[in-house]
């Protein structure tokens, strides 16, 4: 046992630092970001992530929704898309390189990204938005991740992170910030 050491996932530690850089933005559950995905692509026209066409006759007034597997595979892909810090801008570049149904494919997903960016807006933020939003605050100065360790870790001289095997973009940023610090050794335990 040692006294006074600290345990924290990554995400944990992400949070802290966000809390403390007074990000102001609340989280977004992962529950309800599937909310929103399904509202977005319900209320939207797109060409590709479209309802199934029925054989069959439904009821005039009931909607046929896009499954929900679609729903969250694409919240899936647009959470990897955010971690890896791929922007829709970024995207829209390929949609000269691409044709028919991947084109189409593409375009809604930039559409749909467009969208759930927009809902999140100021007041909301997801998993990935933190990891960003540390990740700059830490990335302006050594000064201000120097100030952010002190305050939230007073004493602390070593950080050990261990079972990873990669790393976000953002994360890393993170972590090399924390590495920069000259009276702060970083020990990581890469777990593959």
């Amino acid at each position: 046992c040692i006294a006074g050491l600290h345990i924290y996932t990554l995400e944990d530690l992400v949070q802290r630092f966000y809390r403390r850089i007074g990000g102001g933005r609340r989280h977004i559950p992962p529950g309800l970001q599937i909310i929103w995905m399904r509202q977005i692509m319900d209320g939207g026209r797109f060409t590709f992530f479209t309802p199934p066409v029925l054989s069959f006759p439904v009821h005039p007034h009931e909607k046929i929704s896009v499954p929900q597997g679609t729903v969250t595979r694409l919240t899936n892909a647009i959470n990897q898309l955010k971690a890896s810090g791929i922007q829709p801008s970024h995207l829209r570049g390929d949609l000269d390189e691409s044709e028919g149904a991947e084109r189409d494919k593409l375009a809604d997903l930039i559409a749909i990204y467009e969208a759930y960016q927009q809902k999140l807006g100021h007041q909301w933020i997801d998993r990935a938005g933190l990891h960003c939003a540390v990740s700059n605050h830490l990335s302006k100065s050594s000064f201000q991740a120097k100030a952010l360790m002190t305050t939230l870790f007073p004493g602390v001289d070593l950080v050990v992170v261990s079972g990873f095997d990669v790393f976000s973009p953002p994360d890393f940023a993170i972590l090399t910030s924390i590495a920069d610090l000259p009276q702060i050794g970083l020990c990581i335990v890469l777990d593959f």
